[in-house]
C-alpha cells in the first residue's frame, strides 16, 4: 500500500509545485499567464487542457489531450450513453505504462445547464477511471473562473466522486477507491483590457 500512496503523493506534489509557481504555464503558454487571451469560444479551454498536458510532459510523463477512453460492457453505458469518454488530459507513467492522471478543465458557472456539464465532467472522470482499470492514479478536475467568483459546489463534486452514480441504463458505477484520489483545483483569471490572464491556481 505504501508504494501506491507514494505514486499518488508524487503526482499530487508535482501538481502542487506547478500550481504554486505556474512555471510551465509561463514558459510554454505565455498567452495564458502574461500576454492574455480573449475569452471567446474555446480559447481558454483549449489553453487549459493543453496546459495540463504540458505539465505532464515537462515532468517526464507521456501526456496527451482529448484522449478517448472506450467504455466497457460492464459499465453498462452502451444502451443509453456514450461508447467512449474523452478526458481533456491523460498522463501515462513511462516505467509502468499505466495511466497516472486523468484530467478535466472546465469553466465554473452556477446556472443549471452549466452545473449539469460540470457533473458530467465528474462522471466522465470516474467512467474513464473505471474503464482503464484500478490503479494508483489522480483524477484532476480544474475549474476556472474570473477573479471574485465564489466556488460553491466543490463539495458536491467530491461527494459524487466518492459515492459514485448510476448510468442512464441503471448500472451502478462505484465511487473512487483508496488507490485513487480526486484533486479539485480552481484557476483564477484576472480580466483586463478585454483579455483574461491566469492569476493563480488554488488547491
Amino acid at each position: 500500500m505504501s508504494g501506491i500512496v507514494s505514486l499518488i503523493d508524487d503526482t499530487e506534489l508535482l501538481l502542487k509545485q506547478e500550481f504554486r509557481t505556474l512555471a510551465v504555464a509561463r514558459e510554454y503558454l505565455p498567452m495564458l499567464t502574461d500576454w492574455g487571451v480573449e475569452d471567446f469560444s474555446e480559447t481558454v479551454h483549449s489553453l487549459g487542457m493543453n496546459y495540463l498536458t504540458l505539465v505532464g510532459r515537462v515532468a517526464g510523463r507521456i501526456a496527451v489531450s482529448e484522449y478517448p477512453v472506450r467504455m466497457t460492457p460492464g459499465l453498462g453505458v452502451f444502451a443509453e450513453g456514450p461508447s467512449s469518454v474523452r478526458p481533456d488530459a491523460v498522463w501515462w507513467n513511462r516505467e509502468t505504462r499505466s495511466v497516472e492522471l486523468i484530467g478535466e478543465f472546465e469553466r465554473y458557472e452556477t446556472y443549471s445547464a452549466k452545473s449539469q456539464v460540470l457533473n458530467d465532467k465528474i462522471r466522465n472522470l470516474l467512467l474513464a477511471h473505471r474503464a482503464l482499470g484500478k490503479g494508483p492514479r489522480v483524477l484532476l478536475l480544474m475549474l476556472w473562473a474570473p477573479s471574485g467568483t465564489q466556488f460553491q459546489a466543490i463539495s458536491e463534486f467530491q461527494s459524487l466522486i466518492r459515492s459514485g452514480f448510476r448510468t442512464p441504463g441503471d448500472v451502478r458505477v462505484a465511487g473512487l477507491e483508496p488507490e485513487a484520489r480526486l484533486v479539485v483545483a480552481t484557476a483564477i483569471f484576472a480580466e483586463s483590457a478585454g483579455k483574461v490572464r491566469l492569476k493563480e491556481i488554488l488547491l
